[in-house]
């Protein structure tokens, strides 16, 4: 029985220290980028060729089967109070614990090679992204204030511009109704389009499964959340609800996710760099409308600062086209239709959810800080330096 305990106890060691030595090694940004870049691609490819083909999310299971065993490991504890005396409870329950803890440190050894160094890399994989600021934070000129504002009203004329063209290009019905493409053709042409970067960003070359719709999409839709990444089974999942126009953008950006850009700043250049790489109409449309949000917000946070009744004129003169905003409201309404209209068992808790959903992304935001979600304006500014301007 000691032997047995011992070999137990030296495996929790050797996953342990693993897990210590990996997550020092993390602390170092070029060993994440070298293995980001030669090792987990592998990792992430060989991993969602095998779940690829299951129909349901392996991971969503897991997630699942690991609140289960939780829950019963929270019951077995509270029935030790009542039969502590009992000796073959008390060896049933030893051996349960160890087996727990030997599944967390195994789960804890796959998280830190798939999410932890990956997520501990470079920005975009280039050190020329890495030592960004926060763009509000740099206006300490008038000039580095005029300048950043130029930049943005570049930009953000180019997104309208894109955008009012595309808004006449896009085939639709005799109705007027945009005609969108199956769920498999899109993602088909989002990961050819991605692919195409790979020149600039290697880690884009590698294998797009599909995305999987959660069982849980009701409860992600409650909550604002559009998809997520499995790091233990490499694969892609979705909230079902989401509308179709915002649909090839948010694949883009589970995918990003997926190739080893883990970062939401990055996530989101990458999901509209991919969109607009395309040479379908709508996914283009996808990305140029996904990404306008957080441009127009900083661009306008800009204006607010300088308070140039000037420069608020200009702004209004280049104006997205009304129909852009229709089909965006159309496609949303759509979605909101069918999950108004379903019969969902979380139903009664929708504001409670929505509450907690609040305070997770604001909690996430400031965690992230300057890379979460719209630090992708600062990232849009070094990507089209040269480019643009």
């Amino acid at each position: 029985m000691s032997k047995k305990v011992s070999l137990f106890w030296r495996i929790i060691t050797v996953l342990a220290a693993a897990v210590v030595l990996l997550n020092i090694a993390a602390c170092f940004e070029d060993f994440c980028n070298i293995y980001t870049d030669h090792v987990y691609g592998v990792i992430a490819d060989v991993g969602a060729g095998i779940t690829n083909g299951i129909p349901i999310s392996i991971g969503e299971i897991l997630m699942y089967a690991g609140i289960i065993l939780l829950l019963i490991t929270f019951v077995l504890v509270i029935l030790l109070i009542f039969f502590r005396k009992r000796q073959r409870y008390k060896t049933f329950v030893t051996k349960y614990m160890k087996s727990m803890l030997c599944i967390f440190m195994v789960m804890l050894l796959v998280y830190t090679f798939n999410w932890i160094i990956p997520f501990r890399s470079s920005i975009m994989g280039k050190a020329d992204y890495n030592d960004f600021e926060r763009n509000k934070n740099t206006m300490s000129s008038e000039a580095e204030c005029k300048a950043l504002e130029e930049h943005l009203r570049i930009i953000r004329t180019e997104l309208v511009d894109n955008l009012n063209t595309l808004t006449e290009q896009v085939e639709r019905d005799d109705e007027g109704h945009i005609i969108y493409a199956e769920k498999d053709e899109v993602e088909r042409k989002v990961a050819v389009a991605m692919q195409g970067l790979s020149d600039e960003f290697p880690r884009l070359e590698g294998f797009y499964p599909q995305l999987k719709f959660a069982l849980c999409s009701e409860l992600l839709n409650y909550m604002w959340i559009g998809g997520y990444t499995y790091p233990y089974t490499m694969e892609v999942a979705g909230n079902r609800y989401t509308d179709k126009l915002y649909y090839p953008a948010l694949y883009a950006h589970e995918s990003a996710h997926h190739q080893g850009y883990y970062q939401e700043n990055e996530a989101n250049l990458l999901e509209y760099l991919g969109c607009i790489n395309s040479d379908d109409k709508v996914i283009q449309y996808s990305g140029y409308l996904s990404m306008y949000y957080y441009i127009d917000d900083a661009y306008i946070a800009v204006l607010s600062e300088m308070g140039d009744d000037t420069l608020w004129e200009e702004y209004d003169k280049i104006k997205v086209a009304d129909q852009v905003w229709a089909d965006s409201d159309e496609s949303i309404a759509q979605s909101d239709e069918e999950f108004e209209n379903e019969d969902r068992p979380m139903q009664q808790f929708e504001s409670t959810a929505e509450d907690v959903a609040d305070v997770g992304w604001e909690t996430q935001g400031e965690l992230l800080d300057e890379n979460s979600y719209d630090g992708v304006v600062d990232l849009m500014l070094i990507y089209y330096d040269g480019k643009l301007y």
